[in-house]
């Protein structure tokens, strides 16, 4: 059997599971950011040393949760850019209509390499 990414290619209703269970996962992972970026929530507090930071605490299970979050948003916008190859993507100046989404893969290309970094130093 081939893959396909056509709706029509999937079984009757899996369309529909599909759509519903994505719909689900955006929610949790939108829910599951707020709550690490509330300041003064669970996760993220000023810093007691400066007056200019903050501290973000998270435990090795929200670490890895965080990275799919983020990938999920990563792929969601490379797939808005047409799911272009790594060395095409590097190449190709995006139009002003892409510039959203090349910046948010790149913003998120950073949060990902510092939370590894991050988690490098703690072993």
């Amino acid at each position: 059997s081939r893959l396909s990414r056509t709706p029509e290619s999937m079984p009757d209703g899996a369309s529909a599971d599909l759509a519903l269970a994505m719909s689900q996962r955006r929610r949790a992972n939108r829910n599951f950011l707020r709550r690490v970026l509330q300041v003064e929530g669970p996760y993220l507090r000023s810093s007691r040393t400066s007056d200019d930071g903050y501290g973000l605490t998270l435990s090795y299970a929200d670490v890895e949760r965080l990275l799919q979050v983020l990938n999920d948003i990563k792929l969601t916008h490379w797939e808005h850019l047409g799911c272009p190859d790594e060395g095409a993507q590097a190449k190709k100046k995006p139009t002003p209509e892409e510039w959203p989404s090349f910046a948010v893969m790149q913003v998120v290309n950073e949060l990902q390499m510092l939370l590894l970094w991050a988690i490098d130093l703690r072993d």
